[in-house]
C-alpha cells in the first residue's frame, strides 16, 4: 500500500484539530493526499463528487452527529471506510458511531498523538481493499458460472437458459424498427447415425455442425443448441428472402461439409425452417413458427429450407384439397383466389396468365400430335399447375432483373418441387403430377423415362417464356422462338 496513492477525506470544523490530525497523517507519506471539509454539507457534497480511500469524520459537526451523517452519505460510502473521532469517549458515542456505519472509532486524544490514527486508517483501507477484491473475485466467479450455465457443454453454443434470459431481458426488442429472422435447424436422420456408428460419433457430428453454424454467423447472432440435434439461430434480416438465402447457404455448407465417424465419410444434411418479422414482435411464437416450417421441410423430403409462408400455403392447400364437390381446376382457382392478396405482380403473372398460356399451348400441341383425349386433358392440367410452386418463391426473387446467385438459383430451381407439393395436395392424378415434376427435365439429355406429357409441357413452357416479357430478358418474336 506504500506505493499506491491514498486519498483521504477529513471532516473537522476545528482548525486547531485539523492541524493536529494532518500532522499525524501526512509527514513522511508522500502518497497520502488529504482533502479537508469544514461542515456536514461540504462533506456530503465532496463525497458525491470524488472518490476516497478512507474518510475521517468528527462525531459532532454543525448540524448532524456522525451516525446521522453516515446514514445520509451511505450511497457514496460503499467502498470508503469511515473512521469516527471524538473528544468524548462515552459508550453511547462509540456505539452510535459504529452502529451508524463507521468502520472504527478513535478517541481524538489518541488520534492527535503517536501513530494510532494512521495505523487505524491503514488497517481500515487494507480491510476494505481485501473485501473489495474478494467481492470482485466472487462476482467474476458468479459471472463465469452464469456463463457456463448458459453454454451447451457439447457444442459450446448457447443453451435454452441463455435464450430464455435474452427473451426476458427483451434483447431483440430494443430497436423497434429492426427485423430479425428465426431459423430452426434439425440434423436429418440423426438417430440412424447414433444407431449405426454410436453416440460418440453422433456427438462428433453435433460438434462439427456447431462449428459450421459458427462460421456462418456473426457476433450479433444468437446461436442455440435447442435440444438433441436441433439448433436455433436468431439474426438480423430485413426480409424473408434474405433469411431464406442465408439458410440456403448454411444448408449447402452442411451438405458439402466433411463429417467423419470411425474414419468413414458421412453424408449429413439438415432441414431448416425460417420465419422473419419485426424485432419488436419476436418471442416464443416466432420459434414455434420456425419449428413448424422446419417440420414441413422434413415431411417433404429433408435437406430443404422452408419458410413459415410455405407452411401457411400448404395448410390452405390441405383445407382446399379436402373440400368435396370440386374438381382439380376449381381447387386451383380457389387456392389462387385465397392467395391473391399476398402475391406480388410477378407471382400473379407466373401462376395465372403464364400458366394459362402454357396450358393452351400444351393442349394444342397434344391435339396436333393426335394424343388421346385423356392425355390432352392431363397435359392441359399440368400446364395450369406447372408453375404454381412460384407462389412460394418471394416476389423480390422472381422479379430480379439480373443473373441469380448460386443460392438464389437453388431456391428458384425448386419451384417445380414446390408445385408438386401443391398439385398433390389439391388432388392431382399421378400422370399430371409426373408431367409437373419432369417439365424442366432436359429430355434430350436423359433416358426415355420422361413422359410425353412432360415433354409437351416443357416445349410449351419454353415457347411461351421466350415470347413473353421477363424482367431479365427481352421478348423474342415467334419465328426465332420456334
Amino acid at each position: 500500500m506504500e506505493h499506491q496513492l491514498i486519498q483521504l477525506l477529513l471532516a473537522e470544523d476545528n482548525r486547531d484539530h485539523q492541524s493536529l490530525l494532518l500532522r499525524e497523517l501526512t509527514p513522511g507519506r508522500p502518497v497520502v493526499q488529504v482533502t479537508i471539509v469544514h461542515s456536514d454539507a461540504e462533506f456530503l457534497r465532496t463525497l458525491s463528487c470524488e472518490r476516497f480511500d478512507c474518510a475521517i469524520l468528527d462525531f459532532n459537526l454543525s448540524d448532524y452527529r456522525a451516525d446521522e451523517l453516515l446514514e445520509l452519505a451511505r450511497p457514496n460510502l460503499k467502498a470508503c471506510p469511515t473512521l469516527v473521532i471524538s473528544s468524548s469517549q462515552e459508550q453511547e458515542v462509540v456505539i452510535r458511531a459504529i452502529r451508524g456505519g463507521g468502520a472504527d472509532f478513535v478517541p481524538k486524544m489518541s488520534a492527535t498523538y503517536g501513530d494510532e490514527l494512521w495505523s487505524r486508517v491503514e488497517h481500515a483501507i487494507g480491510l476494505a481493499r481485501r473485501k473489495r477484491n474478494e467481492r470482485r473475485r466472487t462476482e467474476r466467479r458468479v459471472r463465469l458460472l452464469a456463463t457456463l450455465a448458459e453454454r451447451d457443454g457439447l457444442t459450446d453454443l448457447s443453451n435454452r437458459r441463455h435464450f430464455d434470459r435474452c427473451l426476458r431481458e427483451g434483447r431483440w426488442r430494443e430497436d423497434r424498427r429492426a427485423h430479425v429472422a428465426c431459423i430452426m435447424l434439425d440434423v436429418d436422420r440423426f438417430k440412424a447415425i447414433n444407431d449405426t456408428f454410436g453416440h460418440a460419433a453422433g456427438d462428433d457430428v453435433l460438434r462439427q455442425m456447431a462449428r459450421i453454424i459458427r462460421r456462418h454467423c456473426i457476433d450479433s447472432d444468437t446461436t442455440v443448441r435447442w435440444g438433441g440435434e436441433e439448433f436455433l439461430i436468431v439474426r438480423s434480416a430485413t426480409s424473408v428472402m434474405e433469411a431464406w438465402l442465408w439458410a440456403e447457404r448454411l444448408r449447402m455448407a452442411v451438405e458439402g461439409g466433411l463429417f467423419e465417424a470411425d474414419g468413414r465419410r458421412l453424408h449429413v444434411t439438415v432441414s431448416l425452417g425460417v420465419t422473419q418479422g419485426r424485432a419488436a414482435d419476436f418471442g416464443l411464437p416466432s420459434v414455434k413458427r420456425a419449428d413448424r416450417a422446419m417440420y414441413l421441410a422434413k415431411r417433404q423430403g429433408r435437406n430443404l429450407v422452408c419458410t413459415t409462408e410455405m407452411a401457411d400455403i400448404m395448410d390452405r392447400v390441405k383445407a382446399i384439397g379436402a373440400r368435396p364437390g370440386l374438381d382439380l381446376e376449381a381447387r386451383r382457382r380457389a387456392l389462387l383466389k385465397e392467395l391473391n392478396p399476398t402475391l406480388g405482380r410477378t407471382q400473379r403473372t407466373h401462376v395465372n396468365a403464364h400458366c394459362q398460356e402454357v396450358a393452351l399451348a400444351a393442349q394444342r400441341i397434344a391435339v396436333a400430335m393426335r394424343c388421346p383425349t385423356d392425355v390432352v386433358e392431363q397435359v392441359r392440367l399440368a400446364g395450369l399447375l406447372h408453375d404454381i410452386g412460384k407462389v412460394m418463391i418471394p416476389e423480390e426473387l422472381l422479379g430480379k432483373p439480373r443473373t441469380l446467385t448460386i443460392p438464389e438459383r437453388a431456391v428458384m430451381g425448386r419451384h417445380d418441387r414446390y408445385g408438386l407439393w401443391i398439385a398433390k395436395g389439391l388432388g392431382a392424378p399421378e400422370p399430371v403430377l409426373a408431367h409437373c415434376r419432369d417439365h424442366h427435365t432436359r429430355f434430350d439429355h436423359s433416358d426415355e423415362q420422361v413422359s410425353l406429357g412432360a415433354r409437351i409441357v416443357c416445349l410449351a413452357d419454353a415457347m411461351v417464356t421466350m415470347t413473353s416479357h421477363r424482367s431479365y430478358k427481352e421478348t423474342m418474336a415467334a419465328p426465332p422462338a420456334l
